[in-house]
């Protein structure tokens, strides 16, 4: 739980010691960050409503998105190619991404290519402790993944729901404009 340094100038004798706690140590005391973060974002829900709490992750998720989205564009039209520069951008962010594509069973009635998706996993959630109590982040997340992609996605699981890896569906088949809640009716 301790790590000895090196202490410099030490004069004649015998050699002085110094100890920092190491990063076991720190994560067996804690520390307040999380339980801090949880009281502003209750407080704020509390006194100001559901609508600034959501403004605050919208903001969060605003800044993900002007991130990540040069990499995305400059992969090109194809969702797929997309889904993977997204992947590695957020793996850059320590979100441990992966973008795997999903093979239709053969035995559909439905042609291939309108089953075929790509699974973005997230191995890491820097607000997982956040979102079990917050979900909203994991709202807007889901948002900015679809505007970055230009499709409809669906998130499967969440860490903070308890699933092992967040999962967001992608059908690679259909975009935004082509999903019956993003056409206009005439």
């Amino acid at each position: 739980m301790v790590a000895p340094i090196k202490a410099h100038g030490a004069g004649a004798g015998r050699p002085a010691r110094r100890y920092v706690i190491a990063p076991q140590g720190h994560s067996k005391i804690g520390n307040d960050y999380l339980d801090i973060a949880r009281s502003a974002l209750t407080m704020l829900q509390q006194q100001v409503g559901d609508d600034a709490l959501r403004l605050f992750a919208s903001s969060r998720a605003a800044e993900m998105e002007a991130k990540y989205r040069p990499a995305v564009e400059a992969a090109g039209e194809d969702v797929a190619a997309r889904a993977q520069a997204l992947a590695q951008a957020m793996t850059k962010d320590g979100f441990v991404a992966t973008a795997n594509e999903m093979k239709p069973a053969g035995n559909s009635r439905l042609p291939q290519h309108l089953l075929a998706s790509i699974q973005l996993c997230q191995g890491h959630c820097p607000v997982r402790d956040l979102a079990e109590d917050f979900h909203v982040f994991c709202d807007e997340e889901t948002e900015i993944i679809s505007s970055l992609l230009g499709v409809d996605v669906r998130r499967l699981s969440t860490m903070s729901a308890g699933a092992h890896v967040c999962t967001t569906h992608i059908p690679l088949a259909r975009d935004l404009g082509s999903s019956p809640e993003h056409t206009e009716q005439k």
